[in-house]
């Protein structure tokens, strides 16, 4: 299966417009959280949007664990009929102090990033729920519109709540990303497909308040080989119901990357704190701010970046 995705035909990079360093940039900016998104409880690593139920019933598994997500707890709505379908959109800007990810001449920019998507949950038993999900994503920049680029992202995957081990929470995920620049589907720089496992523990405070910890792998297998990277993170979570409407989510996350093509380790560490208001059910808004600092075995490849952004997004379940 990996091994098929990866070797599907790929249109290369074009030379004449695109630097090897704009590429960089543009995967590693993908690989980060959404950053007009807040941190959002039940949200697959996929990005899917917040629900808003304004709920705050007892926590239940999430759909899946991994890749750049800090791993919140969504919230279970009592008595209420399934839902397995979900037709998920938004859209924000975003102010960034590093628009591409480098550790000297930094420039800022402002970019809207907007995404659509659907996805499936199928809880199997109590304790096991399978999920499926896709999205397509789109990055404009403002005054460095050769950094724009799309991103099609897919994943499937199984979560299993082990009772013996006091509820901790077990996920595997296979993904697949595919990036284009400027949104031109034939125009493919890279290309990964990635096998996620995450375990988390998740503290219920109250009815309204929870705390989650939790661990995470992420192997990955990319065209271009260079990019090809190993996440190894830890990373923590709270969510608090303010009111009906209004949420609170952060969390933080500390990773190592190895790089196996090139020999490169970074250090990896970011964290992020949002609100998010719920009009209705189906359309909400939310305010972020969130920052990454990376250190790496070759110094070139360091960087600080800080995001602020706003966005809106819709969800749709039935």
């Amino acid at each position: 299966m990996l091994a098929l995705l990866l070797a599907l035909p790929a249109t290369p990079l074009r030379a004449q417009n695109f630097s090897p360093q704009t590429a960089e940039g543009q995967i590693e900016r993908s690989r980060l959280p959404n950053p007009a998104l807040p941190l959002a409880p039940g949200a697959l690593s996929l990005g899917q949007p917040p629900e808003a139920s304004g709920n705050t019933e007892e926590p239940r598994a999430p759909a899946a664990e991994g890749d750049s997500d800090l791993g919140v707890q969504s919230l279970l709505r009592a008595h209420e009929r399934p839902k397995p379908f979900s037709l998920f959109a938004d859209g924000g800007f975003v102010y960034t102090t590093n628009v591409a990810l480098t550790k000297h001449n930094t420039q800022n920019d402002f970019f809207f990033v907007g995404e659509a998507g659907a996805a499936y949950e199928w809880t199997i038993s109590p304790a096991l729920s399978f999920s499926v999900a896709g999205r397509e994503q789109y990055f404009a920049y403002n005054r460095f519109d050769q950094l724009d680029f799309g991103a099609l992202n897919l994943a499937v995957g199984v979560a299993y709540t082990a009772h013996q081990f006091d509820d901790v929470v077990l996920s595997a995920q296979l993904g697949f990303t595919r990036l284009t620049h400027a949104g031109v589907f034939d125009n493919e720089f890279y290309r990964n497909v990635s096998l996620a496992l995450g375990a988390q523990k998740v503290f219920a405070l109250g009815r309204a308040q929870l705390v989650s910890f939790g661990g995470d792998i992420d192997l990955g297998l990319s065209l271009p080989h260079a990019a090809e990277r190993e996440e190894f993170g830890v990373s923590v979570g709270y969510v608090a119901q303010i009111t009906r409407h209004l949420s609170l989510q952060t969390g933080a996350r500390a990773a190592y990357f190895l790089y196996p093509a090139t020999g490169r380790e970074d250090f990896n560490g970011s964290g992020s704190a949002g609100l998010t208001y719920a009009f209705t059910p189906w359309c909400s808004v939310g305010a972020t701010v969130s920052g990454t600092l990376d250190r790496s075995s070759r110094a070139v490849f360091d960087y600080n970046v800080l995001n602020t952004g706003a966005s809106v997004f819709f969800r749709l379940r039935f």
